[in-house]
């Protein structure tokens, strides 16, 4: 077996931790669809509920996407530098 750089560990837990967080957004925002919940919860931002649930997933998963684009960011310019030439 090869020893991967750092980058690349960190690149693939931010992938796995990211898609785990869409995936439970996207659960909970269909519970809280079927259920009829307003997405902002309660009062108390810590009290464990679907919506409580949901936003924290969000969080997550949007924190993550942000070091997904700053770790990719060179690939992600030569692909927008090629849609325009």
């Amino acid at each position: 077996m090869t020893k991967r750089p750092l980058e690349y560990r960190v690149r693939q837990i931010t992938i796995i931790i990211m898609f785990i967080g869409a995936v439970i957004a996207i659960i909970t925002g269909i519970i809280m669809y079927m259920r009829g919940v307003d997405a902002r919860g309660g009062a108390d931002p810590f009290r464990l509920s679907i919506a409580t649930i949901h936003a924290w997933a969000g969080f997550i998963a949007a924190g993550m996407l942000i070091i997904h684009l700053y770790l990719n960011r060179r690939p992600l310019v030569r692909y927008i530098k090629g849609l325009f030439s």
